[in-house]
């Protein structure tokens, strides 16, 4: 090191100088181009060129004065090894006169309008060793001083350069860790899609939704195994799947073929499926697989500048095992959700028999995701002699236990009621068949009724084992309220209380069974019941259809449920029509009502 006080006024002044030129610079760049710019006053010099020592032994970058930035072609990029007084002063550490100028730096031209008539060549020490050289073209006059002014610069550029150097690199630093963390973020938004897919196309949403912008992919589609034994694609980034052919496992297709053979496969792109620079793009195919068998594929097109390395393939790889898992997961889920679906539209009657002097409307939705069987079930049925019977039960627990207690229920109780036993009677029966067939804890709510039409409307008789109190709306008053008397559980002591209540329908009243799934809603405190929900609606409603009306209840539960099915419902809505000879039965769609299904009504 030189010390400063070696140095008169005028050059300590140059010194601040050049320090305070190179304390704005924040790149390498900007101070190797300052330093040969505004800090060439410092060196007292015509004009400079400079080189620093690249990672891969090679001079870059360079920078040169302004207007002598072709002195810089000889050695910008090229080799240590290249001949020039920079690349010297770089090799050997020490600085070199160039007394006269060589004429091949100046390409024949001394001084090359500079008034440069010598120069120098120094190495630029940092604190790992040399990093650079700095070629100076200088006047005729030479200070005393000279030699240690420039000592003492090419130690305060070195600094410079090392400051900068190490702030790139936080910088750099930063920049990767935000990628890393924006990544992962990326990564775990793509396992969550993976995770939360219901089907095999949720799964290429997903892979469309995250994936691309991880890998750097510039479109992609997704392919899923059809029943014909083809891969077709259910999924684009474009959106544009019509244009995609299916591509087959069977003889004769051999992008099948070495899918068949497991592996991330790399080929060009298809034709007319450039980049968007215009140039050829290529792409990587990654087949699902599941022990053996594929499920699907994936295809992601990349630019030719992205290399489909080592590391991406074993990232797709990875990708691929994911992506099959949540496939299989999709397929599993369908085929449960579809034998849940049948198993529990088999504890419903078909169709609701169509009833003169009464519109009748039901509905039904499972709780959860509609893969679970729950206990909840309605029944209406003739008994002969112009007298309709109906039920509404909820067997307690759920899942195929309770599917067969619901079969029993349900099966029990039209038997009953056909033998023409009265409603209080046929749980009775029902009370001591649960008992007899020794269901442990299992039991089971049910609302049992007879439906009379009559001249003056509709009779009912009604009793209730522990069941939820129907609800009467009567249209001449706009007046709403429960109906019944209740009574106790079935399936739980040899001797329930169960009693019967009769009532009339009359012109436009309505009449709504249900069940707990109905009235029960969770709060932070637990699960509360309220009947105001349903009460509500019919008092709103009440001069809509029996199917609309229906639709209006569900979705005042869901709603009042947080959108929600927490617990399988059951719904049956009779209305006496005003003259006693029209009727209408119906029921609404079997299945999950969701928010979404909502919003799209």
């Amino acid at each position: 090191m030189v010390a400063n006080t070696q140095l008169p006024r005028e050059a300590l002044g140059n010194v601040v100088h050049l320090d305070d030129v190179l304390s704005g610079c924040s790149t390498v760049q900007q101070v190797i181009d300052a330093a040969v710019g505004p800090g060439l006053v410092a060196f007292e010099a015509k004009g400079a060129v400079i080189g620093l020592a690249g990672y891969r032994l090679r001079v870059e970058p360079v920078s040169a004065t302004p207007g002598l930035e072709r002195l810089t072609a000889p050695f910008a990029g090229h080799s240590l090894d290249t001949p020039h007084p920079i690349t010297e002063a770089i090799r050997t550490g020490r600085p070199l006169a160039l007394h006269p100028l060589p004429e091949e730096i100046l390409e024949g031209r001394p001084g090359a309008g500079l008034g440069a008539v010598r120069g120098c060549a120094m190495p630029i020490l940092g604190t790992r060793g040399v990093i650079g050289g700095l070629c100076l073209f200088l006047g005729p006059e030479q200070q005393p001083y000279e030699s240690a002014l420039h000592a003492v610069l090419t130690e305060r550029l070195a600094a410079a350069i090392d400051r900068t150097r190490l702030l790139e690199s936080e910088r750099r630093l930063r920049v990767r860790s935000e990628q890393a963390a924006a990544r992962l973020s990326r990564l775990q938004s793509l396992t969550s899609g993976l995770s939360a897919a219901l089907a095999p196309v949720d799964v290429a949403d997903a892979v469309m939704s995250h994936a691309l912008a991880e890998l750097g992919a510039t479109g992609g589609t997704c392919f899923m195994l059809a029943d014909d034994g083809t891969l077709r694609p259910v999924g684009s980034m474009a959106g544009d799947t019509e244009s995609r052919r299916a591509i087959s496992l069977k003889s004769g297709d051999p992008l099948g073929a070495v899918l068949q053979r497991g592996g991330v496969v790399v080929l060009p792109s298809a034709p007319g499926a450039p980049d968007g620079g215009g140039q050829p793009a290529h792409r990587a195919i990654v087949p699902l697989v599941i022990r053996g068998e594929i499920l699907g594929a994936i295809e992601l097109t990349f630019d030719r500048d992205r290399e489909v390395d080592v590391e991406l393939r074993s990232f797709l790889s990875a990708l691929g095992t994911q992506c099959a898992q949540a496939v299989e997961r999709a397929r599993l889920y369908g085929q449960r959700a579809k034998e849940a679906h049948v198993l529990q539209a088999s504890l419903m009657p078909p169709a609701l028999p169509s009833i003169p002097g009464l519109d009748i409307a039901a509905g039904y939705r499972p709780f959860g995701d509609g893969t679970g069987i729950g206990g909840d079930f309605y029944d209406l049925y003739a008994l002969g002699s112009g007298r309709w019977g109906v039920v509404v039960g909820d067997v307690s627990g759920r899942g195929i236990e309770a599917a067969a207690t619901t079969a029993l229920a349900r099966y029990t109780t039209r038997a009953a009621a056909l033998l023409g036993t009265a409603p209080a009677d046929v749980l009775q029966i029902l009370n001591r068949v649960m008992l007899s067939e020794a269901l442990g804890e299992r039991f089971c709510t049910i609302a049992h009724g007879v439906l009379r039409p009559s001249a003056n409307g509709v009779d009912v008789t009604l009793s209730l084992g522990g069941h939820p109190r129907p609800l009467l709306l009567d249209r001449r008053t706009g007046s709403a309220y429960e109906v019944g008397t209740p009574g106790t559980a079935v399936g739980l002591v040899p001797d329930p209380v169960l009693r019967e209540t009769n009532l009339t329908l009359r012109s436009g009243d309505v009449l709504v069974f249900f069940t707990d799934g109905c009235v029960d809603f969770h709060t932070e405190g637990g699960t509360t019941s309220d009947e105001s929900v349903l009460l509500d609606v019919l008092r709103r409603y009440a001069g809509e259809s029996v199917g609309e009306l229906t639709k209006r209840l569900e979705e005042a539960v869901l709603d009042a449920n947080g959108g929600r099915n927490s617990d399988d419902a059951a719904l049956l809505v009779i209305r006496a029509h005003p003259d006693g000879s029209r009727s209408s039965a119906g029921s609404l769609p079997f299945g999950t009502w969701t928010r979404k299904e909502k919003e799209k009504r």
